[in-house]
């Protein structure tokens, strides 16, 4: 029965996920969520282990009272969908903002930056949907895990 709902959850935490991804701009160089609540010691150590299974290193991490995490600038192989817009190398990297809530829990809010190099410099670039599967799948887990450690935490 556990094992059921949990499945449930994360489907349902997809979802919220989702539903809560907004663009940078107009579909230009990042998207970014609300990821949920968490400790303080949670929203620090719980996201840079999923954002390091993900290869990410962390370039900078700060806080509390606020915290901050940024990752380097990870480089990949361009998505279909940014090949065809003439993108031949691409870079993500993930920034994590978190500020005091409520009952000593800090609210979470991963954002990804995307850049791709289409001649000589990299420069923010569409956010395909492929781009938006990629990171989604990252924050929907980023969601997931600290949901789980307010659960065990009460």
């Amino acid at each position: 029965m556990r094992k059921v709902m949990g499945g449930a959850a994360a489907t349902l935490a997809v979802g919220l996920v989702t539903a809560c991804a907004s663009a940078g701009g107009p579909g230009v160089g990042s998207l970014s969520w609300n990821v949920g609540e968490a400790t303080a010691n949670d929203a620090q150590q719980k996201t840079v282990e999923v954002l390091r299974k993900h290869f990410y290193d962390i370039e900078r991490q700060e806080g509390p009272p606020s915290i901050y995490i940024i990752t380097r600038w990870r480089t990949r192989v361009p998505f279909d969908d940014e090949r065809e817009l003439g993108v031949v190398e691409a870079r993500t990297r993930f920034i994590v903002e978190a500020r005091r809530g409520s009952q000593q829990l800090f609210t979470v809010r991963l954002r990804a930056e995307n850049e791709g190099r289409t001649d000589q410099d990299f420069r923010p670039v569409e956010t395909t949907p492929e781009f938006r599967e990629y990171t989604t799948e990252v924050s929907s887990e980023l969601r997931t895990v600290l949901l789980m450690g307010i659960r065990g935490s009460g």
